[in-house]
């Protein structure tokens, strides 16, 4: 009787799948949702805002700042986190094949594992952009039906060679992009990450979220909101490399 009330569940559940919309519709329904690709493609190259906190050891630590993005393969992110009462001003950033961080006065290149880490994070930021996916080398597959923020939500799994796999859910009713989740690393170890997106709000004609909370193994790590975009037609260069 378990056996037979088992293929019933994966029967139901692959009907469920089967029953979604295609992976590149909810894609596409998405990128409309968000203004249309030749607006959402403006989200590659930006300037966003933010503050928020962080969550680490037990304490809470504030934070604010920005990151300028040329996607894929650039970011600079430079914040000041609250410690002690004084504002400690931290930066990193990832130019092509390189990468260093700096704080307290001193610049460092960033280890392998610093740089691969950040690189996926880059790249993560980029898909979160839905134009790419449109393109190969991308493969996108359905995924179950499921809730975020308790309303329901299409799952799409996009895989690209050399990439882990990253998990989209789109909310069912306004196409909006809520949630991603990817593996990642950190302190040497494997983690589960997710991205939590609302509170989505019109910039320029492209619909971005301004709530983010972060996860790692389901426990929260930052929780900030994004107090503006600016979008750019080009970026210097020289704003990624070693200072």
């Amino acid at each position: 009787m378990r056996k037979v009330l088992a293929l019933v569940f994966c029967l139901v559940a692959a009907g469920q799948v089967a029953a979604q919309e295609s992976p590149r519709a909810v894609i596409e329904k998405a990128i409309q949702a968000h203004g249309g690709a030749d607006q959402l493609r403006k989200a590659r190259m930006l300037v966003r805002s933010f503050k928020g906190e962080i969550f680490s050891f037990g304490a809470t630590v504030p934070f604010s700042g920005d990151v300028t993005m040329s996607l894929p393969e650039q970011c600079r992110w430079s914040f000041e986190v609250k410690a002690g009462g004084q504002g400690v001003p931290v930066s990193l950033a990832i130019n092509r094949d390189k990468g260093w961080r700096s704080g307290g006065g001193a610049v460092k290149e960033m280890t392998k594992q610093e740089l691969d880490e950040q690189r996926e994070e880059a790249y993560t930021i980029w898909v979160c952009t839905l134009t790419p996916l449109l393109d190969k080398p991308f493969e996108l597959a359905p995924l179950p039906e499921t809730k975020v923020n308790g309303e329901p939500a299409l799952g799409v799994k996009v895989t690209n060679k050399g990439h882990a796999d990253i998990k989209l859910f789109f909310n069912k009713q306004t196409g909006l992009l809520v949630k991603a989740e990817r593996r990642g690393t950190e302190a040497g170890l494997e983690v589960a990450k997710e991205y939590l997106f609302s509170e989505h709000k019109d910039f320029d004609g492209v619909k971005l979220p301004t709530k983010n909370v972060e996860m790692s193994n389901g426990k929260k790590v930052a929780d900030w909101t994004a107090t503006g975009y600016k979008f750019m037609s080009r970026v210097d260069d020289n704003l990624f490399s070693r200072p």
